[in-house]
């Protein structure tokens, strides 16, 4: 008898214990309230600047017929319409219709940019894909500020030694600008 009450004994106090322990454990778990909270700051926009130029419309003056030893005057705008102020430079372009005539026979003279009602000389000559900065000789500057619009202009020609090979035959010029903004390590497009 003495052992069946020992083991009821036992038994009754692992039950007391293990009911006292998981009275203490879902009471620490139901009795446990503990306030949070959490905030986000607004956010913090940041807009990049932007370096876009604009080539204006071109004005082309000249003979009715380009012939040897004639020239065309082309005059043009740029204009900074980005919000950072920019370096320009640029070249002019041409092919012939006629792919196995020499575009050497063209060049582009007295390229000029009208500064303060005066047109102020840039290059006296250049060939097509010549590139150069559109730095005029009264300020030295290639700069465009933002929003800034500048007006070059530029004479085509034909060289007078163009033979008959060139007769019939049309010649197609472009003009390329690249801007970059003012800051040191700031680099030129690649292409353009």
């Amino acid at each position: 008898k003495i052992i069946f009450i020992r083991r009821m004994a036992v038994k009754s106090i692992i039950k007391s214990i293990l009911t006292i322990t998981a009275v203490l454990v879902l009471s620490v778990g139901v009795t446990s309230a503990y306030f949070t909270d959490q905030k986000s700051g607004s956010p913090n926009i940041f807009s990049t600047g932007t370096v876009t130029v604009m080539i204006g419309p071109h004005v082309v003056t000249g003979g009715s017929e380009f012939v040897p030893g004639s020239e065309y005057e082309i005059e043009f705008y740029v204009t900074n319409i980005g919000t950072l102020p920019v370096e320009v430079k640029g070249y002019f372009s041409g092919e012939w219709s006629n792919q196995e005539l020499d575009p050497g026979a063209i060049s582009f003279n007295d390229f000029e940019a009208l500064v303060e009602g005066n047109w102020m000389p840039i290059a006296s000559s250049l060939q097509p894909n010549e590139e150069i900065e559109f730095s005029d000789s009264y300020t030295g500057s290639n700069v465009l500020e933002q929003d800034e619009m500048k007006p070059y202009r530029v004479k085509m020609k034909l060289a007078e030694t163009a033979g008959n090979e060139y007769q019939y035959e049309t010649f197609t010029s472009n003009i390329h600008i690249a801007a970059k903004q003012i800051a040191d390590g700031a680099d030129w497009p690649a292409e353009y």
